[in-house]
């Protein structure tokens, strides 16, 4: 929400869904965290409990300045990728097989969190990177250039996915969300603050 005044919208909307249907808000689980150029204030409006300096919500950590959001995400994401590699690493799997239990059992916990944040910093990248193509080689010399493991099955390739390449896609699409909605959702104010955040917690100037 567009700070303190505009919180009376949704509070008149929940006050007139307790009336319709007898059911009555539980405030003192109701969380809120104070983000952008509100991020210093201390007020507690509504009487929701208004956290300090993170909320932790659907899965994903929120900081109200934008700093370390990427690594109390990231770091338990990569450490349960890394733990999935080193069960399956036991199985002697064909390059088919490895590459299914990457696409669907390893990189598939990333992309909930993509959706909503930008990826690390390049360099932790390179060695979740590192991780991925020592498994299938099984730490030997890449035998098969990386852009040719991630091209189609029909295109000779292996159907790889290329983690980068679908972070920002799944990002895109929240862009096109965000475009169409900007002017009547306000969800779209915490979606641009936190897309337009870079991996340091500044925001990007226009």
């Amino acid at each position: 929400t567009k700070g303190k005044s505009s919180l009376l919208h949704p509070n008149t909307t929940l006050k007139h869904f307790e009336l319709a249907t007898g059911t009555k808000l539980n405030r003192d689980k109701c969380q809120g965290l104070w983000i952008g150029k509100d991020h210093q204030k201390t007020t507690a409006p509504l009487n929701f409990v208004w956290r300090e300096p993170k909320l932790n919500t659907l899965g994903i950590t929120f900081n109200k300045d934008g700093r370390d959001q990427l690594q109390d995400n990231w770091t338990p994401i990569f450490q349960k990728m890394t733990e999935t590699i080193h069960k399956w690493k036991r199985h002697n799997l064909s390059l088919k097989g490895k590459t299914t239990v990457l696409n669907t059992l390893v990189m598939s916990k990333l992309w909930h969190t993509a959706q909503v944040l930008r990826l690390p910093d390049e360099h932790t990248l390179k060695v979740l990177n590192n991780t991925i193509y020592d498994y299938i080689w099984n730490n030997a010399k890449t035998r098969i250039n990386k852009k040719q493991l991630q091209q189609p099955k029909i295109e000779g390739g292996l159907g790889l996915i290329d983690i980068e390449t679908k972070a920002k896609s799944l990002q895109a699409r929240w862009a096109a969300k965000i475009l169409s909605n900007s002017e009547t959702a306000p969800w779209t104010d915490t979606a641009n603050y936190y897309l337009n955040t870079d991996r340091d917690g500044r925001q990007a100037k226009h």
